[in-house]
This record gives structure tokens, sequence and C-alpha cells, in this order.
């Protein structure tokens, strides 16, 4: 229970530095706001919590030739699917309640905060007990099919990010 209390007062400390460092309260979610002025067509007006995702999903979804509304429909799903894994699959409740509350208490930070960009999958890495409780199935199979996944993902990160680095979407 302390330990859960001190992540959230860590968690929410940034907001408290940033703001007595720079002397702006509103400090931490301006720059949270900056990475997401480039990628929208008439910029952003404020801070709306979880509205970053909603507006990325709409983006990507266009940039990739689907319908925009798409978007929001897909990362609906994605929560659940979250969500559903952390309270039902044996592997990860097998990790025990505080590493899956923390787990979801840090996706639920990332909805509320953050503008998925290139970022997104190093912001993603403390999650890792998780992702691999998701590999502990006994099957060889799902075992290497989740190998090549994560290989696959990794390499086509690397093209997007270094191959196409220069186009108006890609965070260099």
């Amino acid at each position: 229970m302390a330990l859960g209390a001190l992540a959230t007062i860590a968690g929410f400390s940034w907001q408290v530095i940033a703001g007595i460092v720079t002397g702006d309260p509103g400090a931490y979610l301006a720059t949270e706001l900056a990475w997401r002025r480039n990628w929208l067509v008439g910029g952003v007006e404020g801070f709306v919590p979880f509205e970053g995702w909603i507006q990325a999903s709409q983006f990507w979804f266009a940039q990739w030739g689907l319908p925009g509304a798409w978007g929001p429909v897909a990362l609906a799903l994605l929560v659940v699917a979250a969500g559903a894994a952390l309270l039902y699959l044996p592997q990860v409740r097998a990790l025990g309640p505080d590493l899956r509350l923390w787990s979801a208490t840090y996706l639920l930070y990332l909805l509320a905060v953050f503008f998925p960009q290139s970022s997104t999958f190093r912001l993603l890495l403390p999650l890792s007990p998780a992702w691999g409780a998701l590999a502990v199935p006994r099957s060889r199979v799902w075992r290497l099919g989740v190998l090549a996944a994560c290989l696959l993902g990794q390499w086509l990160w690397i093209y997007h990010i270094y191959a196409l680095g220069n186009t108006f979407w890609q965070v260099p």
C-alpha cells in the first residue's frame, strides 16, 4: 500500500517539479502539448485528458488510408483488450496484484497525458513484465510467433524512424 502511494506521489511530482523550476504551474502539460502541435491540423488549444490518443488514432488511420473514424474504435478495442489481459489472463495474474495495478495505472497515465509518436514503444518498456507474461504459454509456436512479431516490429520502427524520418509526420 505504501509503495502504491509513493508511486502515485512520484507520478504527480513531475508536474509540481516542472512548475517550480519554470515558475509556470502549467509547464508540464505545455511540454506534452508541444509534441502535438505540429502533428495536428490547426494545432492544439489546450490540454484535455485522453484527447491525445483519440486525435492520434484518427491521424494514423488517415495516414494509413483508412477512415479516421475507425481510429477511436480500434483504440477502444485495444484499451478493453489490455484491461482484460491485466484482469483475466492467468500468465498476467501470476505477476501479482501490485504489478498488475501499477501496469494499469501507468497505462491510464499514458492514455490521459501522452500523444503517441515515435517514443511510444520506449515509454511502454516499463510494462516489460506484462509483455513477457504474454509470451509464457507453453506452445512453442506461440512463443516463436511473439518473437517474430517483436523482431518485425523492431525492424518496422527502425525503418520508419531512420529511412522515412524526413517525412512530415516522423519524429527524428
